[in-house]
């Protein structure tokens, strides 16, 4: 074999260095078989053939030679394979981390996006809540946010099969999201689990291999829990993995505050534009009755005098028909 031309994969490197090795292993065995044939009696010509042991000897010390020989050289493909495996498998590992990192980079952005964008849809959450499935290669992955504070827990977003769909409204306590909203504490669940804990977990998180529940707590509250699990075997979160995790849920916990105080600054304009016009119809109310007052008193005037005079002349001596009129 060859290395002039150097595979780019694990698999070429593979090949190449077992048929060195297989290579090596015939000529091994032909040396193996010139050796006994060499050493076995009755097996060679007799001295009149011609042909004597002692010429086979040289031979096989010649062939030997070049085992030797050829040994050297597969050691030194060998080592140079090694090389290669070695950096093939650390440029894998850089472009997995990488890779990572941008799926990171991709779910954190799509949160930030989102949410601080006022996309807080139930379509909006369940993508959210799917790039993070994905992020952490499991099978199911949800979202709860508290009703109230303190409150219990409703389901906004989900990703995975529905036979994994946890209940659309969850109390505190109950399950492992209700557990860590208790709690206010990160759960990483593995195998074997506790008895205390298989308790309080539900029928469909029993079946989980393992699994992450994290709250989202932003000015010492819980807004609420970010979970998610996966049935496989060969699956097994660790504590770098509920970081991972916990990375996530304080950036949606961060946007949801955020947009909680761009709802509640909308609102307080609305309020202060309520009161605003309030104060301009009550202006417009103190305008009108002021001048009411001031023409209640312009007629005022006019109208005392006519009244005394009035009084003053059905106080005389008035035929019948005068009084009557005036009054």
């Amino acid at each position: 074999p060859s290395l002039k031309a150097q595979p780019d994969n694990l698999e070429d490197v593979d090949r190449l260095d077992w048929e060195l090795w297989l290579i090596l292993t015939l000529v091994l065995l032909c040396l193996l078989i010139a050796f006994i044939l060499n050493h076995a009696p009755g097996l060679f010509p007799s001295a009149e053939a011609g042909f004597k042991p002692a010429d086979m000897e040289i031979y096989v010390d010649g062939l030997t030679v070049l085992v030797l020989l050829f040994c050297l050289y597969v050691i030194q493909k060998h080592k140079q394979l090694r090389n290669l495996r070695i950096t093939l498998i650390e440029a894998e590992v850089r472009n997995e981390r990488i890779s990572q990192r941008l799926s990171i980079i991709e779910v954190l952005y799509s949160i930030s996006e989102e949410m601080t964008s006022g996309g807080t849809s139930r379509e909006a959450y369940t993508l959210l809540v799917d790039s993070v499935r994905k992020t952490m290669d499991a099978e199911s992955a949800s979202l709860h946010l508290t009703i109230s504070v303190g409150g219990d827990l409703s389901l906004v977003g989900f990703s995975g099969e529905d036979s994994r769909r946890p209940a659309d409204r969850i109390e505190v306590g109950e399950g492992l999201t209700g557990l860590v909203a208790q709690t206010r504490e990160s759960l990483l669940l593995t195998r074997p689990v506790e008895a205390g804990l298989f308790r309080v977990m539900t029928m469909i998180e029993r079946d989980y291999c393992c699994a992450m529940h994290v709250p989202l707590i932003v000015d010492d509250t819980v807004w609420g829990v970010l979970g998610v699990g996966t049935v496989r075997p060969d699956v097994e979160y660790t504590e770098t993995d509920l970081k991972l995790l916990q990375v996530f849920s304080n950036n949606m916990a961060l946007a949801l505050r955020k947009n909680d105080l761009i709802a509640r600054f909308q609102e307080s304009l609305i309020t202060n534009e309520e009161t605003r016009l309030q104060l301009i119809q009550a202006e417009k109310l103190a305008g009108l009755a002021e001048l009411m007052a001031g023409i209640n008193h312009e007629l005022n005037n006019p109208l005392s005098v006519i009244v005394g005079t009035t009084d003053l002349l059905l106080r005389q001596d008035l035929d019948d028909e005068t009084r009557k009129q005036i009054s």
